[in-house]
C-alpha cells in the first residue's frame, strides 16, 4: 500500500501548491500555515537525508555494515509514513543509493562504488512513485486521487495474436480500464515530453482511482520500442503483456487482416504477393522478418545477447532498450483452450501478474474481419506457397528454442501455463499445413 500524501493540488497543477478550491479568509491562512510546515518539514528531512547517507556510506565500509544501512533505510521509510512529508521521494532516493550499495557489498564481499548517484531504474521509482493527491470540500470531503502518468498495464504485441481479445477481456472487467481502440500514439513523432503528456491526459480520462489498474494496447510495440522507452521514464512497474503464436500462421492472419483494413478504409492498391515479402521487405509492416519474434523480444534486454545476435539486430535496424519491466507471454491458443482446468489456471496466472483481485472471466472473441472474404486474401496451405512456409518454419524453429532455452528463463518474464505453452511452440519447426492434411 502507498502511503497517503498531505499534499493537496489541482488536477492542472503540478508545483506542489495547495488546490485553489476556496478563497475564504479562514482557508488561505489555513494553506499558509500548511504550506509553512511542509517548508519545515521539508529542510528538517534534508538534514535527514544528509545525514542517513553519509551514516550509511561509513557503516558499509565496515563489517556489518550492510545491517546497518538497512535498518537506516526502514527508519527512513517509517518516519515518511508517519509524517507524510509531501516530498517522499527524497526519502525514496536515499533508500535506492543505499539498497544499490548494500546490494554490492552482499554479491562482492566488498564496496565497488560509494558515490551516492542513483541509477536510472531506481531514479524511476524514486521520482515517479503514484502518490496521492488530496482535494478538500468544505475543509472535510477528502477524494483521493493518483499521478496520471502511471500506465499499470501495456499490451505490446505481437499483432493478431490474441491482443483484442485481450482489450475487450479487461474492458469489461471491474479491476481494470483500457483505452476502447489501439494507442500507438506514444511510438511515434514529436517530443518523448509530449508523447508521455498526451498518454497521460488519455489515461487520467480513463480513471483516476488507485484501484483501478489502467492500461493501452498497441501491437507493434514490441518491434518499435520507442513508446516502451518513454514510458521508462515516467512508469517504474508498468507490466508488459506479449501474444505469439506460429510464425506460418501468424503471417496469414496479419496478412489477410492488412487487406481487409485496405478495403475497410476503402484506401484500395495494389497488393503486393505473399510470397515477395521475403526479410526485410515487407508491405505495411507484414514480411517474414517479423514472424521472427525473437529478434523483437532481444530489444527488451531480459537476457543476455551473443555477438551474433546484435549483428543480426543491427542489420534489422534494431537495438537494445533494456527496461525494467515485467513481461507475461503466451501463445494465442491458450486464449481458446477447450481444457478448462488449464484455461482456468492460465487466466489466474495471468490476474496474478496483473495483481488482480476478481478472478479474469473466459475470454471471448472479437474480430469484425473474420466472415469477410477478399480475393486478395491467401490460403498459405495452397501449393503455391509451399517455399514460403519452408522459410517460416525454419525460422519458426529457431524462434521456439530461443524463446524456451533463453528469454522464458529471465526471472523478469511470466508465462502463462508453461507446459502448455512449451508444447505449443515446439511445434513451429512444423509444417501446420501437412499436419492438417494427415489428419
Amino acid at each position: 500500500m502507498r502511503p497517503p500524501q498531505n499534499h493537496p493540488k489541482s488536477s492542472g497543477e503540478g508545483n506542489g501548491t495547495a488546490a485553489s478550491r476556496s478563497t475564504s479568509p479562514k482557508t488561505t491562512t489555513r494553506s499558509r500555515r500548511r504550506t509553512a510546515v511542509e517548508t519545515k518539514m521539508g529542510t528538517a528531512f534534508d538534514n535527514i537525508r544528509s545525514f542517513a547517507t553519509r551514516t550509511t556510506k561509513r557503516a558499509l565500509g565496515k563489517p556489518g555494515g550492510g545491517i546497518v544501512g538497512a535498518f537506516v533505510v526502514f527508519a527512513l521509510a517509517c518516519c515518511s509514513y508517519l509524517l507524510n512529508v509531501s516530498n517522499l521521494s527524497r526519502v525514496r532516493n536515499v533508500a535506492a543509493v543505499a539498497v544499490v550499495e548494500v546490494e554490492t557489498r552482499s554479491n562482492d564481499g566488498h564496496v565497488r562504488s560509494r558515490g551516492a548517484s542513483t541509477p536510472p531504474l531506481f531514479q524511476y521509482r524514486a521520482d515517479n512513485v503514484a502518490v496521492t493527491t488530496v482535494a478538500r470540500n468544505n475543509d472535510h470531503d477528502v477524494t483521493s486521487r493518483r499521478r496520471n502518468d502511471v500506465l499499470d498495464f501495456f499490451i505490446i504485441g505481437f499483432p493478431k495474436c490474441g491482443t483484442t481479445t485481450l482489450l475487450y477481456s479487461f474492458k469489461t472487467h471491474n479491476e481494470t480500464v483500457i483505452m476502447p481502440r489501439e494507442y500507438c500514439q506514444i511510438n511515434v513523432g514529436g517530443s518523448d515530453e509530449d508523447a508521455v503528456g498526451d498518454l497521460a491526459a488519455a489515461l487520467d480520462n480513463l480513471s483516476t482511482s488507485r484501484n483501478v489498474k489502467r492500461g493501452i494496447k498497441c501491437p507493434n510495440s514490441v518491434r518499435f520500442v520507442k513508446g516502451i522507452n518513454r514510458i521508462n521514464k515516467k512508469s517504474f512497474d508498468t507490466r508488459l503483456i506479449i501474444g505469439v503464436r506460429n510464425p506460418i500462421l501468424f503471417f496469414q492472419s496479419y496478412y489477410n487482416y492488412r487487406i481487409s483494413e485496405m478495403y475497410n478504409k476503402n484506401k484500395i492498391v495494389k497488393v503486393p504477393p505473399p510470397e515477395t515479402l521475403i526479410g526485410s521487405r515487407s508491405w505495411k509492416h507484414v514480411s517474414t522478418d517479423l514472424a521472427r519474434f525473437e529478434l523483437s523480444l532481444m530489444q527488451l534486454g531480459k537476457v543476455s545477447l551473443s555477438t551474433r545476435d546484435l549483428k543480426r539486430m543491427a542489420s534489422k535496424k534494431l537495438e537494445v532498450a533494456p527496461t525494467p519491466f515485467k513481461v507475461f507471454i503466451y501463445s494465442v491458443e491458450q486464449l481458446d483452450d477447450d481444457n478448462e482446468k488449464r484455461a482456468e489456471r492460465f487466466r489466474a496466472e495471468m490476474q496474478d501478474f496483473l495483481g488482480l483481485i476478481d478472478p479474469i472471466p473466459p475470454f471471448s472473441h472479437e474480430n469484425i474481419n473474420r466472415n469477410t472474404k477478399h480475393t486478395e486474401h491467401m490460403n498459405i496451405c495452397d501449393e503455391r506457397y509451399g517455399d514460403l512456409r519452408k522459410l517460416l518454419s525454419s525460422q519458426g524453429n529457431v524462434t521456439q528454442r530461443w524463446i524456451r532455452e533463453k528469454f522464458i528463463e529471465s526471472k523478469d518474464v511470466f508465462v502463462g501455463g508453461q507446459t502448455y505453452f512449451n508444447q505449443l511452440i515446439q511445434k513451429w519447426g512444423d509444417d501446420p499445413c501437412q499436419a492438417s492434411r494427415e489428419t
